[in-house]
């Protein structure tokens, strides 16, 4: 596998990770919507149980019962949304488990000056090309031409 078929699975595998975040979002505003739909059945029901207190009105029976009706619904469809919000949210990679693509070194796709040095970082915010330097191993930006922490020159390494 090339490095650049490297860098093709990443972009997939973050799209469908996107596509699940996204989907997670939906979700979330579902439930939401149930939940405050939910809320304002109970500050109804609260209203008619006092008018009744106070005026004994028989059509406000029926009506508690087709509050307490849709009460029930809402609670069984925030439950299945839940359910489908924890199904995609588990599917998700961790943060934490980031992935590093070393190249392939037969691959004949030429990168940079020193391509055996980069690498592909998956992030939270995305994917990085990173420099590794030759002399500490530490991960500097691409397009940097020195190392960040001893100062090696990450082109023409000494």
């Amino acid at each position: 596998m090339s490095f650049w078929d490297n860098v093709s699975d990443t972009v997939n595998k973050l799209g469908q990770d996107a596509k699940k975040a996204m989907d997670l979002r939906s979700l979330n505003k579902k439930i939401k919507d149930c939940e405050a739909e939910e809320a304002m059945c109970f500050n109804e029901m609260g209203r008619i149980y006092y008018h009744n207190l106070k005026n004994e009105n028989a059509n406000s029976a029926k009506r508690l019962t087709e509050l307490a009706e849709n009460i029930d619904n809402l609670r069984f469809r925030v439950n299945q949304l839940s359910k489908q919000f924890s199904e995609i949210k588990n599917d998700l990679p961790k943060p934490e488990k980031a992935e590093t693509i070393k190249p392939v070194e037969s691959a004949p796709q030429r990168l940079s000056r020193n391509e055996s040095d980069l690498r592909i970082r998956r992030t939270q915010t995305g994917i990085i090309m990173v420099r590794l330097c030759p002399g500490c191993k530490t991960e500097n930006p691409s397009s940097a031409d020195v190392c960040s922490k001893c100062g090696n020159n990450l082109h023409h390494p000494a």
